[in-house]
């Protein structure tokens, strides 16, 4: 189906005027080429641990707070960041994408298709923390 093209992009109900871009895998796939974008898994740590993009970073949304520092005091603020979830039924890329530009993170991207667009590309995937 078309919503099914690499080059389409899914986007969440929820989304307002001001969020961060949404991209498309294939966006996401350029992205994924340059070493200095982030890459930030927002699912829990459980699913995280299962298997995630290669190279990505845990923060999972539900309990960000107690994760921030740890995890944002290694990511400069000018890096481009690509927050991601589960897929189309998980907003937590979106409302992390959100918190990341309240507090002075401006090239934030929402990967809104996520994990499981990816995996199913067969793309580069790892285990593990």
């Amino acid at each position: 189906s078309a919503a099914e093209s690499s080059d389409s992009v899914a986007k969440p109900p929820s989304m307002q005027p001001g969020d961060p871009p949404f991209i498309s895998l294939n966006d996401a796939i350029a992205k994924y080429q340059f070493s200095e974008v982030i890459f930030i898994d927002t699912r829990d740590t459980a699913d995280f641990k299962q298997a995630h993009i290669k190279g990505a970073v845990n923060l999972p949304y539900d309990y960000y707070e107690l994760f921030w520092d740890e995890v944002m005091k290694t990511i400069p603020r000018g890096r481009p960041i690509v927050t991601y979830c589960s897929g189309d039924a998980c907003e937590s890329s979106l409302m992390l994408g959100r918190e990341l530009m309240s507090r002075g993170y401006g090239n934030v991207y929402i990967f809104y298709g996520g994990w499981s667009v990816w995996l199913k590309a067969g793309l580069p995937t790892e285990r593990g923390q």
